[in-house]
């Protein structure tokens, strides 16, 4: 506690000298205070990666001493990116890149401008280059190319981002664990939804499933099984957070390309193969390996994160008929019924994006209709244009007796 105190009176004293034209020797103070590079680091921006924990630079953006604080951003980018902090913590990504470099690129992109973040992350690429190589292990090359597509992503360099991703996806490739080399593949598959390559988040989770099938299909052990259902989740968490995507895209463009929506739909069908089995992609569903475990407690908890992760989806009636199994208690079978209850009121086709429009029956990014809650103005100026063929099934809406069941008989 009481080193605490202090180190928020030296931030105290610091950021007075700052704001007083003392700029450098608030920073000569933070030096002296702070011997670890790391934790100087943090003094002079904020806290590792969390921005509620003001540095000086931080507090002095916040308070609209920009100038100021860009002498202070300065001095921690040449901290940062300096011989001494390199040599002290390479070949560790973290502080490399999460803490350090990225850290500072991601700072320069909100508070100075897009072309300063950018400029910043080719440099952080060099560090990696030169820096994270040979006398890395495979798992630090790994979240090197992990933390640089999360970040390229962040400051709008879209095709870094995929050479990042490919490197990455490179080094999985020769990973022993099959089911960790998934787990590496979805944090990959998340960068690339952030880059705004779909195509590429598909192609990662259809690598994900093919690995994950070969092994659920000779799981000969409960601890493997389990493992491969966790890899199951982790795949479909992330295939429905690139369906939420796409369909938000649907709120600045209007519509989605047929492209987009074949994104959506390989997304859902994956989804369901890999939870429950069904479909032509799969043949060891999630449900069948939970299933098997004879721990009533852990099958349990599986089937809780199948409904979970099927009523997301929004596979209804598959979480349904998994909630009223027979070996279900009351009491589970209530609670499973209950998240999908949930998860059908919240649900939202256009990624919760737009409070103008809620469902999309056929996913073509245009709405059935517009919620009567709605603002007229920003109406106005969307993009969204009501459907007019809300269940796509070629029939106008006007001409179609059935408007919300294209498979309904006339």
């Amino acid at each position: 506690m009481q080193n605490f105190i202090l180190g928020e009176l030296d931030g105290y004293y610091a950021y007075q000298d700052a704001i007083n034209g003392k700029v450098q020797d608030a920073l000569t103070e933070l030096r002296n205070q702070n011997s670890n590079l790391d934790n100087r680091l943090d003094a002079f921006t904020f806290e590792r990666v969390n921005r509620q924990d003001e540095g000086l630079a931080m507090r002095l953006l916040n308070e609209g001493y920009q100038q100021e604080a860009e002498t202070v951003m300065e001095a921690a980018w040449q901290l940062a990116t300096g011989s001494d902090y390199i040599n002290e913590f390479a070949p560790d990504p973290g502080p490399l890149l999460n803490r350090g470099c990225g850290k500072m690129a991601r700072l320069y992109h909100d508070f100075v401008s897009v072309s300063e973040g950018r400029s910043r992350m080719a440099t952080c690429q060099d560090i990696a280059d030169n820096h994270i190589g040979g006398g890395a292990t495979q798992a630090e090359r790994i979240l090197a190319q992990r933390l640089l597509a999360r970040d390229f992503a962040y400051v709008g360099e879209v095709n870094k981002g995929l050479d990042a991703i490919n490197a990455g996806q490179s080094e999985i490739g020769s990973m022993g664990n099959p089911m960790e080399a998934n787990e590496q593949r979805m944090a990959f598959a998340a960068a690339a939804t952030d880059n705004g390559l779909f195509y590429k988040t598909i192609e990662l989770a259809n690598n994900a499933a093919t690995a994950y099938d070969n092994f659920a299909g000779s799981a000969g052990s409960d601890a493997d099984r389990e493992d491969a259902i966790g890899s199951a989740k982790i795949t479909a968490v992330q295939l429905n957070r690139l369906v939420n995507a796409v369909e938000a895209s649907a709120v600045e463009t209007g519509s989605l390309s047929v492209q987009e929506q074949a994104h959506i739909d390989e997304a859902r069908d994956l989804i369901r193969g890999l939870m429950t089995g069904q479909g032509n992609r799969i043949s060891n569903g999630a449900l069948d390996l939970a299933a098997s475990l004879p721990d009533p407690d852990a099958r349990n908890s599986n089937y809780g994160v199948l409904v979970k992760r099927l009523s997301a989806a929004g596979f209804h009636d598959e979480a349904e008929a998994i909630a009223r199994r027979s070996e279900n208690t009351e009491a589970d079978r209530n609670e499973f019924l209950q998240t999908i209850a949930k998860a059908m009121v919240t649900s939202h086709d256009f990624g919760g994006e737009t409070a103008l429009a809620r469902r999309d029956l056929d996913r073509d990014g245009q709405p059935d209709f517009f919620e009567l809650t709605g603002d007229q103005d920003e109406r106005g100026a969307s993009p969204l244009m009501l459907d007019g063929d809300i269940d796509g099934d070629g029939i106008s809406v006007g001409q179609d007796r059935t408007p919300f069941c294209a498979e309904c008989a006339e």
